[in-house]
């Protein structure tokens, strides 16, 4: 198997200047292997650290809300609609609907 160098040339397997040319390759791939798992490693401290952040709010806010008791939304509600005029006439309407005496 012949290898190339840099300027394209073909090498014989076993000579000198074959073995500078594979020890080059494995020192080039061996350094961007090292940058990519140390770039790995910062990214992996970054999520760790935005978990951990995201983790200490979840826990402030369950505990904000572990002492109010929510009351359900239709009991919120009661009363808002209570003199309106509008919402009298709706439900008027709708009652001769259910009765049958109007079309829908």
């Amino acid at each position: 198997m012949l290898v190339k160098n840099e300027s394209g040339r073909s090498i014989r397997p076993g000579s000198v200047q074959n073995e500078r040319v594979m020890r080059r390759r494995y020192r080039l791939a061996l350094a961007s292997e090292n940058g990519k798992n140390n770039r790995m490693a910062q990214s992996t401290k970054q999520l760790e650290a935005r978990l951990a952040r995201v983790e200490k709010e979840l826990a402030a806010l369950k505990s904000s809300l572990a002492g109010k008791r929510a009351e359900p939304w239709y009991r919120q509600i009661v009363g808002e609609f209570a003199g309106d005029e509008a919402y009298a006439e709706i439900v008027r309407l709708g009652r001769l609907i259910r009765r049958g005496k109007l079309k829908g």
